[in-house]
């Protein structure tokens, strides 16, 4: 027989505890039935939600069902959101690039330009960053629940197998035994037709006869639980699995969204570095040519200071001589 396995805490899908009675479960359902039900709820995923109210009351609500699924409860991980965060689902944490882009109502009509009020890319690698650890710890978390919950399926695994050996290995026993007893060789008939040495009375055949059946229930018990657990296991590695690759995704993007941004600020370096040297090469030209102007200023006004001063020189000789000849 195949069983489908669960992952689902119904306890909490219904909320209610584990030990509510059958009135007290289905009042909760009833009260859940007319908040989720699709006619009445306009969110895209209420149909999806009432099902799934409905498969953990008919589990719940049957004695049978409701005993195999406490078998298994406790290895149900308890990290799953509960019924209010799953009809209500958060908004997906968008990355810092996503926001700036989308954070315009032009964003979709205008191709995206770079303002001064937008984050710097040393800013958005950093809250990327901070993302990448949240999300990290989030998956420790996750993985340690899950590893907890694989490693007590494991071990209630193995001590299933082991019982139902050993119940095989009794039943075996009882049976070579009563093929022995009914063989030909232990028979001794007396001229009645009865035996001499009457060994199985007929309590004790009655009382060997109850304990098989209260063995055979019990290894058919304990196979269910088995299987149960099994399923159940293969579910788990395969949710964890699957998580794992979710998770490494979500790494990668932001991986290659902070490359993407520290190109950007290299580039960004090295223009404005360029800009700086154009710059400072462009003030020393123009110091130089200043200092070239009152280089030449300055020599014209000591020349014409020269001129001057030889001029005043030769007036003064020419001036003498003409008082020395009279």
């Amino acid at each position: 027989m195949s069983l489908e396995p669960v992952t689902d805490d119904y306890y909490m899908i219904l909320e209610v505890v584990q030990t509510a009675t059958l009135d007290q479960i289905t009042k909760s359902y009833k009260q859940q039935a007319l908040k989720l039900h699709p006619d009445k709820n306009p969110r895209h995923d209420a149909t999806e939600a009432f099902q799934l109210l409905g498969k953990a009351y008919e589990t719940l609500r049957d004695e049978a069902k409701r005993q195999a699924y406490d078998l298994i409860y406790p290895y149900i991980p308890k990290v799953c959101s509960p019924p209010q965060a799953r009809q209500n689902p958060p908004a997906k944490q968008t990355s810092p690039t996503q926001n700036s882009e989308a954070s315009s109502p032009q964003a979709e009509q205008k191709p995206h330009t770079r303002k001064s009020e937008t984050l710097s890319e040393t800013a958005q690698i950093a809250i990327l960053q901070k993302f990448k650890r949240e999300r990290e710890a989030e998956w420790q978390a996750l993985k340690d629940s899950y590893d907890s919950s694989i490693l007590e399926l494991q071990t209630e695994i193995q001590w299933l197998q082991q019982e139902i050996k050993n119940l095989d290995n009794i039943e075996a026993f009882e049976a070579r035994k009563k093929a022995r007893e009914n063989s030909w060789g232990t028979w001794l008939v007396s001229p009645k037709g009865k035996k001499a040495e009457d060994v199985d009375k007929e309590e004790e055949k009655e009382h060997k006869d109850i304990e098989r059946q209260k063995r055979g229930i019990e290894r058919d018990w304990k196979k269910m639980r088995l299987e149960l657990a099994r399923a159940l296991l293969k579910e788990l590695e395969r949710l964890i699995k699957n998580a794992e690759k979710e998770h490494d995704a979500e790494d990668l993007e932001d991986d290659l969204k902070m490359g993407n941004l520290y190109k950007i600020w290299s580039r960004e370096a090295e223009e404005k570095q360029e800009r700086e040297k154009m710059e400072k090469g462009k003030n020393s030209g123009e110091m130089q040519g200043k200092e070239r102007v009152e280089l030449e200023s300055t020599s014209k006004i000591w020349k014409q200071e020269q001129e001057k001063q030889k001029k005043e020189e030769g007036e003064s000789l020419r001036k003498q001589e003409k008082e020395n000849k009279n």
